[in-house]
């Protein structure tokens, strides 16, 4: 079975103004096709986001955030298309994200496998260890991945993986959102490995 991302999306940090990134300016732009859009506040804030296309984007005065859980949407691409309209957009950092949601078959083990040495270290004690969440950092040419592994009641039922690039300007951002595909790429393999690693632990 191969292990598919439950949520992906594209993250960029700068400065932008909300109300130029309508769904009337993205279809007009060619962005997106045309097509019926839902729109909705998010709660406690007035962040206004739009979804079409199977796409769903929101925008604050220092954030541009697209996200979709369909595989054959790229939100990298929309991003990238964004940036190269907005040339002159201060802008800071691009984000791919991408969460797994982790199979009971899976979960116990992850944690075992995350927690062994920690538990080690506590078998001493008269201390049960009860949960135990991590945070890898890997460097890999022009980005730093971080990948997060979330646990409860001894299980890790997420694992979170962030491709984070500093960019000095809205072209090196386009250039870095369209590695997003890329990076969901990488983000499967290194999802694979961890699990290929709790098959391979003894029970």
């Amino acid at each position: 079975m191969i292990n598919t991302p439950q949520l992906r999306t594209c993250v960029v940090t700068g400065r932008f103004n909300p109300a130029i990134l309508s769904p009337a300016w993205i279809v007009a732009n060619a962005i997106l096709p045309d097509g019926e859009t839902e729109v909705g506040s998010l709660v406690g804030t007035n962040i206004v986001q739009y979804s079409l296309a199977g796409l769903t984007w929101q925008t604050t005065l220092s954030r541009l955030e697209a996200f979709t859980n369909l595989p054959e949407v790229d939100p990298g691409k929309f991003v990238a298309s964004v940036l190269h309209l907005l040339s002159h957009t201060p802008v800071s950092a691009v984000g791919s994200n991408f969460v797994f949601q982790v199979a009971e078959e899976h979960s116990e083990d992850l944690f075992g496998l995350i927690a062994s040495k920690l538990e080690s270290v506590s078998a001493d004690s008269e201390h049960e260890m009860l949960d135990y969440s991590a945070t890898i950092t890997l460097e890999q040419e022009d980005c730093i991945i971080s990948i997060i592994l979330d646990s409860s009641q001894r299980k890790v039922h997420t694992v979170r993986f962030n491709f984070n690039r500093f960019i000095p300007d809205a072209s090196a951002g386009a250039e870095a959102a369209l590695k997003w595909s890329s990076d969901e790429v990488e983000a499967v393999r290194l999802y694979g490995r961890l699990i290929g690693e709790t098959n391979a632990r003894p029970s």
